[in-house]
């Protein structure tokens, strides 16, 4: 009956309230319904015929009285329970999408959960999600300063006070909740709270968005509370999906030559009601190069980078060949990393990475037939001098590696086996096939100084191998949790290469001290750099 209809809509909008304040009290108990309407319902009706045929006959008064009011279904008022508090939609990177609440502690889908469509999956990131909305987070703000260590949480206290205090400060959206309350304690108190203070695995897991991804017919495909591991289960699905989307202007294949107009960032899309962006990029593929749109930013970005570089390679081609055949020392070169692998691969690493310095020396990114013109024509006149001095420093660093292989080969005291072995993991680490490419740029012209670290260490392994086990006692922690960063991610962190390559500071600065190290590393930046990986 509609009255039915209407009653169940409001006891809807009364639980929903409930799920959103996390509170069973708002709702009248069903006792009170029922002893409202058996007052309203004459003795002698007791079945569903006979009440339909009553109400039929029944004054408008009467029938009226049947239809309940949002206030009298609430035992107290919710008026802090607003749309701005808990929306009913997130807007990000213009997607919008739909929020829905469900309160029900143990239950998977505790908390908040957005509904994000297939297409859309590759486009999101995890931090605007760490914010949850605004009626949980000062919850979530006070639970975090809860979960810190006690030397570092009694700073703190009363922590409802702290997070109120923070969140009227903070940028909600912006970045890292725990990096902006951190920086907030920071103000307030000047004491530092790291990373690795903060101890999530604590917080109830309302406390946490709940992602619900969903095929194009609505159905749920995946869900869970880790965007990043949903990402690795259904993010090739979600790129094929948003595949399929009308994107034929940035579709094709065969470029010789920068001829396809000014690429904006990111275009926007429309499909079935859905705003979706879509991201430009030159793509070097097996056939060539080709102009897709790639589904998201950073993966587009890294594209374009190297579809821009092989482009700007074979437009240099005469060049190119021109380097192949007279890198200086080349024979050198080549001897010294025989063990490693081919001289081809070599020479080839070693020209490219010159024409990636010379062509990024002033923009990361190209996007204007201009921009690309101008720095092509510039990049090119310096190649052969960038990749000279490219060979003289990779060659400086294989001269050392070659030097440091020979001392390792034949008899080996056996006090020296745990020394040697750790110099073998941090060799296969420095110098490898590939490691032109792979290195940054700026640490390339250090792997010298780091293989010449190695030769002391030698030298004085001789003499004190007891004093070399405490050198290394302090470098292995910092060494094993960073290799495992590298197996995890294959080294594609900002923190764990900045750990990385501290790593390789400090042990300059234990094994080779006279040599000197770009940065003063000290054991405490290594435990800060560790807490930023972690």
């Amino acid at each position: 009956m509609a009255f039915h209809q209407h009653n169940r809509t409001l006891i809807e909008e009364v639980e929903e309230l409930e799920a959103k304040s996390r509170r069973q009290d708002i709702l009248i108990d069903e006792a009170v319904l029922y002893d409202y309407f058996d007052r309203l319902v004459p003795a002698d009706v007791s079945n569903a015929p006979r009440f339909e045929a009553w109400y039929k006959r029944a004054s408008a008064e009467q029938q009226q009285a049947f239809y309940l009011t949002r206030e009298a279904l609430m035992q107290h008022a919710a008026g802090h329970i607003t749309g701005e508090a808990f929306p009913a939609g997130l807007e990000l990177g213009g997607l919008n999408l739909a929020l829905q609440y469900h309160f029900e502690p143990g239950h998977p889908e505790d908390g908040v959960t957005v509904e994000i469509p297939l297409a859309a999956l590759n486009q999101l990131t995890p931090e605007p999600f760490e914010w949850l909305v605004p009626g949980l987070l000062e919850e979530k703000m006070t639970a975090l300063i809860r979960s810190l260590p006690k030397a570092l949480r009694r700073h703190f206290v009363p922590a409802p006070d702290f997070a109120r205090a923070c969140l009227q400060a903070l940028s909600p959206g912006e970045g890292s909740l725990t990096g902006q309350l951190a920086a907030r304690l920071r103000r307030m108190t000047g004491i530092e709270v790291g990373p690795d203070d903060w101890r999530p695995e604590q917080l109830p897991a309302h406390l946490f968005m709940h992602f619900r991804v969903l095929d194009t017919q609505g159905g749920m495909l995946a869900r869970g509370r880790d965007l990043e591991t949903l990402k690795a289960e259904v993010g090739a699905h979600a790129e094929r999906s948003f595949a399929g989307l009308p994107t034929a202007e940035y579709e094709r294949e065969g470029i010789t030559e920068w001829d396809v107009g000014d690429l904006p960032e990111y275009i926007e899309l429309e499909r079935d009601g859905l705003r979706l962006r879509g991201y430009p990029a030159l793509v070097d593929e097996e056939q060539g190069i080709a102009l897709r749109l790639l589904d998201s930013p950073d993966k587009a970005r890294d594209a374009h980078r190297a579809g821009t570089l092989t482009l700007f390679c074979r437009q240099a081609d005469k060049t190119l060949r021109y380097l192949e055949k007279n890198l200086p020392e080349a024979k050198q070169l080549c001897l010294h990393y025989a063990p490693v692998g081919s001289c081809d691969a070599l020479k080839r690493d070693i020209i490219r990475t010159a024409a990636a310095a010379c062509l990024f020396a002033e923009q990361d990114e190209l996007r204007t037939a201009q921009a690309y013109e101008q720095t092509r024509q510039a990049a090119e006149a310096r190649l052969v001098e960038t990749a000279n001095a490219l060979a003289g420093q990779v060659g400086a660093a294989l001269a050392h590696y070659h030097a440091i292989a020979r001392r390792l080969k034949g008899r080996i005291p056996p006090q020296w086996l745990a020394a040697l072995n750790d110099i073998r993991d941090q060799l296969d680490h420095l110098i490898y096939p590939g490691f032109v490419v792979a290195t940054p740029r700026a640490r390339l012209g250090e792997l010298p100084r780091y293989l010449h670290a190695i030769e002391r260490r030698l030298d004085r392994l001789e003499s004190n191998p007891g004093r070399d086990r405490q050198l290394a006692a302090q470098v292995a922690p910092h060494w094993e949790a960073c290799k495992q960063g590298l197996q995890g991610t294959n080294g594609n962190s900002e923190a764990l290469q900045q750990l990385r390559w501290l790593v390789e500071e400090f042990r300059v600065s234990l094994f080779a001290q006279e040599l000197g190290t770009r940065e003063k590393v000290s054991d405490k930046r290594l435990q800060k750099a560790r807490q930023v990986l972690s």
